[in-house]
């Protein structure tokens, strides 16, 4: 398996370039044109920021201070959200969520794994994705994930500081540095990192000496790191290539495996540092292991297929254990004392009785098994197993497997078939073709197909779906109508792209790698009506190649070649054009209802991210029009329903919908994590764009053509603050200074949302909306804040009404409080006559000053009334209002009148909005 970086991008003499990339960056494949729609996909890695657990999340960013509609438009990032994702689906079990759901990262190549008993969690790194994946230990539920710098080869727990310690590996196993990288095992906070140069292989923590000692395979050494301060301490010298290390903690010594050294093992002092000797082992050594409560460390041997026993005590050789083939990582139950080995050749767990030296089972697990971790909270033996992105739980009760964790479920591209709806996915790390339907969104078939689907077409004449397979160069055949696999081709070196032309029912495979005889890129040709080879086209020796389309109408292939596009007619064999880009041109469609070939592509010229669509007239092979969208563009899909274009935006997390009449991006939503596949299914405005980091799939309503934006900028409202337009019926909130809308041509009423506290000069109207861009501004203003007046009486007999008359607005009550709502200033009262009761005072004025303020009326009984006099303060509840009040009684007194109260009423301190001053 290649590495995160390398898998599915640019050729090999790329990689060096793309060092340069954010950390995990790659280049992918796409799928090819279908009988009613057209879309194309692509698999793409990047490793996002993230500060703590849970769901490291990328998402687009909004623009600050800039309000132009125009400089919006063209703006990376600019998180345009006019649409909305109706539903998410988990494609880990199914699920089916309402709405936008970010769902945790989807890890893979799992090469390590560390359970931490006190948080209850399960990391697991994985090598392909760069990052660490956090279960819960429990129920080994998907918690978030947190990104690496490099690839993640090693884990630990430091128990004594709350500390998770991750090992990473330069990008490519080359570089000049590697990391260990602290953090906090419960929050997730990185709380520090120490890099070193070279490729590291193992590490541990020393409680003893509050050390980190950590082998560096390239250098031949160890290192010692401290964990307080994140600092180098120290560097001992090793055999060659050291790999794996043990400590025993009582004898101070730090066994260390050599790989290259003749089979031996350096022994460290670990008191001072010391060299103290070599122990000869065997051929290979790959894994140590010293079992709790014993003196015996066990020593997996990778070239010899064995496991040979040391005693510590006499540092001699006491015992051998045939194995499988390949092992190289260990784990033990220390309760019974059975050591657990998993052979990488064989994809077996072998189990040893450590007290009589044998294998008392064999366990079969997953592809390349290459990490394992005993956690006694559960009783399991987790292995992690690269190459099928799965970590296999094994009970250690039974020795059988008990369970497993699914990583790398990767969705790399997709394809739709109108006649059966259903919704084809190539799931990559898989090896498999998922089937949806695409009207429940569930499951109907999973296709073993070859390794490393990265491509998937559509073919309404032979009704089948194709298959490119990256890794077993390969093309698998499946039918439509039987959902059955019919046949597998083999084709070029790593086809990345499938281009299908009905003109001569033929399938043309796009290989991502030169010809081993030839050195030259090639087209591999397939005939619809015997699915097998027919031919060979050269491209030659433009480049890695990466997208590809045909075009019915002039019968020529549309072919990305690195810095270009390539045409290449198929009968004549020869090169029609070449087209140059500014980036590298990975994703190509061909659009019939307009007759157009538009590129995509992510990575520009000088390995940064590329916004632009390029689009080409084939009549004149010549670039016709230039679209700016969002940061990355790469899956692409236009939609003959409405006449839109859609492209996935992966290093925004966005899908766009762009008019290629006006050639703008109308509108750019966010959808699932890193989205590298998109397409329609024949619904107008209805699209499924996949998630390559999170497992899922996100379905979409986009606008249509005929629907052209309208960007709404406010002003006056403090930063953050929620507000909301209605345009043609549809409303949409936001809390940043603009939002861009669209509409279709005609008159369409909008209205402004209501503000607390603020009043929008304009609050409704209509617009004219044309073909071109429209901007409206909307303009806040701060209405004045009021704050409580309440009166309270004290005297009149239980549910006698009295009232209170300010600023010519009398409310009633026959409760013991009377609150009005009022701006500062002296505001005049008068308290109306109550038959048999004197009232003190009668009239008045109150001053308000920025905080509630209360007026105490006392009644006293005249000589013509009852002797009935109250018993104190009464607590009242919000009796009857006149219209002003009413209008301008707002939350504040919803709080400040509940219920009978024995004493004074406590007021709020203010009924201003949050961000008022004073």
């Amino acid at each position: 398996m290649l590495s995160a970086g390398a898998r599915l991008t640019i050729a090999a003499v790329l990689l060096a370039a793309l060092m340069a990339l954010p950390a995990g960056a790659a280049l992918g494949a796409r799928g090819g044109p279908a009988a009613t729609h057209l879309a194309s996909s692509r698999s793409v890695d990047i490793v996002p920021p993230v500060s703590e657990w849970g769901h490291s999340m990328r998402g687009a960013p909004r623009p600050s201070g800039e309000n132009s509609p125009v400089a919006n438009l063209a703006r990376p990032g600019a998180a345009f959200q006019a649409g909305s994702v109706s539903e998410t689906l988990d494609l880990r079990n199914g699920s089916l969520l309402r709405g936008n759901v970010q769902l945790p990262g989807n890890g893979a190549g799992p090469d390590a794994v560390v359970v931490d008993a006190a948080t209850e969690r399960v990391f697991v790194a994985n090598a392909y994705a760069e990052e660490v994946t956090i279960l819960n230990a429990i129920n080994d539920t998907f918690l978030g994930t947190f990104p690496t710098p490099g690839l993640p080869a090693a884990l630990a727990i430091n128990p004594a500081q709350d500390q998770l310690l991750v090992l990473t590996r330069p990008f490519g196993n080359s570089g000049p540095t590697g990391f260990v990288t602290f953090a906090n095992a419960s929050t997730g906070k990185v709380l520090g990192s120490t890099g070193f140069p070279g490729i590291a292989s193992a590490f541990l923590f020393d409680p003893q000496n509050d050390l980190i000692y950590v082998a560096v395979a390239s250098n031949d050494t160890v290192l010692a790191i401290s964990p307080t301060n994140y600092s180098l301490v120290g560097s001992i010298p090793a055999g060659l290539y050291p790999r794996a290390l043990a400590l025993d903690a009582s004898n101070h010594t730090l066994y260390v495996a050599n790989n290259v050294t003749l089979g031996n093992l350096t022994l460290i002092n670990t008191t001072n540092e010391s060299w103290q000797g070599t122990i000869s082992v065997g051929a290979n050594p790959h894994a140590l292991l010293l079992l709790a409560g014993t003196s015996d460390l066990y020593v997996a041997d990778f070239a010899a297929n064995k496991l040979a026993i040391v005693d510590v005590v006499t540092n001699l050789v006491v015992g051998s254990v045939p194995l499988g083939a390949a092992p190289q990582a260990l784990a033990a139950d220390p309760s019974d004392g059975y050591v657990y080995v998993d052979n990488s050749s064989t994809n077996t767990v072998d189990v040893v009785n450590s007290h009589g030296q044998f294998v008392i089972d064999t366990i079969p697990v997953g592809n390349a098994p290459n990490g394992m971790f005993y956690d006694p909270t559960s009783n399991h033996v987790l292995v992690t197993e690269t190459d099928s992105d799965n970590m296999t739980l094994v009970s250690a009760a039974t020795q059988v497997p008990d369970g497993s964790v699914l990583f790398g479920l990767a969705p790399a591209a997709m394809a739709f078939d109108p006649l059966s709806n259903e919704l084809a996915v190539a799931i990559s790390d898989q090896n498999e073709l998922w089937l949806l339907n695409a009207t429940t969104e569930q499951r109907v078939a999973a296709i073993h197909v070859g390794s490393f689907p990265v491509a998937v077409t559509w073919d309404s004449v032979n009704y089948c779906f194709y298959v490119a397979n990256f890794y077993s160069n390969s093309v698998t055949i499946v039918n439509g109508s039987t959902n059955l696999r019919v046949v597998t081709v083999a084709v070029g070196n790593e086809p990345i792209g499938i281009a299908f032309a009905p003109n001569y029912n033929y399938l043309y495979v796009e290989n991502a790698a030169p010809s081993v005889a030839t050195s030259m890129y090639t087209i591999t040709e397939i005939t619809g009506l015997t699915n097998s080879v027919v031919g060979t086209l050269t491209v030659g020796n433009q480049g890695y190649l990466e997208g590809i389309a045909f075009d019915p109408t002039n019968g020529d292939l549309y072919i990305g070649a690195s810095n270009n596009v390539t045409v290449l007619n198929p009968l004549s064999k020869l090169i029609v054009a070449t087209i140059n880009l500014t980036y590298f041109g990975d994703d190509i469609l061909y659009i019939p209802a307009t007759d157009q070939v538009v590129v995509a592509g992510f990575i520009d010229l000088n390995f940064g991210t590329n916004h632009n669509l390029t689009v080409i007239n084939p009549a004149s092979n010549t670039v016709s029009q230039t679209i700016r969208v969002g940061n990355g563009t790469d899956g692409l899909d236009y939609d003959s329903q409405n006449g839109v274009l859609y492209v996935a935006n992966a290093f925004q997390d966005t899908v766009g919908a762009v008019n290629l009449q006006t050639g703008l991006e109308v509108t750019n939503l966010t959808v699932a994590w890193y989205p590298g596949a998109v397409v329609d299914n024949g619904r107008s405005g209805q699209v499924f764009v996949a998630g390559q980091y999170n497992a899922s799939i996100s379905i979409v309503s986009l606008p249509g053509l005929g629907e052209y934006p309208v960007n709404f900028t406010e002003q006056g409202l403090p930063a953050g603050r929620t507000w909301s337009v209605t345009l043609g019926g549809k409303t949409t909130v936001s809390t940043s200074s603009w939002m861009l809308l669209v509409a279709p041509v005609g008159t369409v009423p909008y209205q402004i949302g209501a503000v607390a506290g603020y009043a929008a000069q304009t609050t409704s109207g209509n617009l004219t909306v044309t073909d071109t861009f429209l901007a409206q501004a909307v303009v806040f203003v701060r209405l004045p804040s009021t704050y409580p007046v309440q009166f309270e009486e004290v005297g009149l007999p239980s549910g006698t009404n009295w009232s209170v008359e300010l600023n010519t607005t009398t409310v009633n009550s026959t409760f013991g409080t009377i609150t009005f709502l009022s701006t500062n200033g002296t505001v005049a009262f008068r308290i109306p006559a109550v038959a048999g009761f004197a009232a003190s005072p009668t009239s008045g004025t109150v001053s308000v000053t920025g905080t509630p303020t209360v007026e105490n009326i006392t009644f006293t009984a005249t000589s013509s009334g009852t002797s009935t006099t109250s018993s104190g303060f009464r607590l009242g509840a919000l009796g009857g209002y006149g219209a002003a009040a009413a209008a301008a009684a707002v939350g504040a007194i919803a709080g400040a009148l509940a219920g009978r109260r024995a004493g004074r009423r406590a007021f709020p301190e203010s009924s201003e909005p949050d961000d008022a001053p004073g």
